[in-house]
C-alpha cells in the first residue's frame, strides 16, 4: 500500500540551498534528480 511507502515519498521539491565557494562550477540544487559528480570542478581564474 503507498500508506508502507509514503514516509519516503518526495510530495515536493526542496531548494536544496547550500553555500559553496564562488570558482566551483555545475553544483547547485538537482531538485529531483541526480547530481552528476564528475561534472562538479573548480573554474580557472
Amino acid at each position: 500500500m503507498i500508506w508502507r511507502e509514503g514516509f519516503s515519498l518526495p510530495l515536493f521539491q526542496s531548494p536544496g540551498d547550500v553555500a559553496v565557494r564562488s570558482d566551483l562550477a555545475n553544483y547547485g540544487a538537482p531538485g529531483l534528480a541526480d547530481l552528476v559528480y564528475p561534472a562538479i570542478g573548480f573554474t580557472r581564474d
